[in-house]
């Protein structure tokens, strides 16, 4: 893993999340506990069925299903209740109304086909439904082809950041994205928590680079 990290996290308003229109060659569904899904997404991520009935337990997960080819072929995790981000190497602490994606994948032979986009639509007319008010994820600056689903899924970034893991402690430094909702970036840097050194400003102009 790099010593430096520089993404953002951004946020989708669910006030307005409407039913998405799907492919028919595919379905988005969530994989619940003890569901034969948790089976077809363990084989997918190359885990334990067990592994993904632990991690349902925190939030849940939304799959694409192929039906031509009988499996899971793209996935995205939901936390609504705190997630840890490995590229911070920091536990994330949502607030009230909060869910946080992350860990989304498509299986190379169905990339381009605008199945993550798709997932993330349907997750935010789903929360949005339960009464969620935020969806949130992270992603790193060199994940382009994420921060284009992401932006035609509603998303937009709210806060920058920059993690610098060496010398430990981890070293934090955050400013808002540009034109973000001042309210959105102090909800953002709560969600960081007190033990990471927020700085407002600009990052130090050495850590310039790559949260996905």
């Amino acid at each position: 893993m790099s010593d430096v990290f520089t993404g953002a996290l951004w946020a989708r308003d669910l006030r307005h999340a409407t039913r998405p229109e799907l492919d028919g060659r595919y379905a988005i569904t969530e994989v619940g506990r003890a569901e034969a899904m948790a089976g077809h997404l363990a084989r997918a991520m190359g885990t334990s069925e067990a592994a993904i009935l632990e991690r349902v337990a925190g939030g849940g997960a939304w799959v694409a299903w192929s039906w031509r080819d009988e499996e899971v072929v793209a996935w995205c995790w939901v936390s609504t209740r705190e997630t840890y981000a490995t590229p911070l190497r920091r536990t994330l602490q949502l607030g009230a109304g909060d869910c946080f994606a992350w860990g989304a994948e498509t299986l190379e032979a169905h990339r381009g086909r605008g199945l993550f986009t798709a997932i993330l639509e349907h997750i935010a007319w789903h929360l949005a439904r339960e009464g969620w008010d935020t969806l949130w994820g992270g992603i790193g600056d060199d994940k382009i082809a994420s921060q284009r689903a992401n932006a035609r899924a509603g998303f937009r970034p709210v806060l920058r950041v920059t993690a610098e893991h060496e010398p430990p402690p981890t070293q934090i430094w955050s400013v808002p994205a540009d034109y973000a909702d001042a309210r959105l970036v102090e909800r953002a840097r709560e969600m960081l928590g007190p033990s990471a050194s927020l700085l407002a400003g600009e990052t130090p102009a050495e850590l310039t680079g790559a949260m996905a």
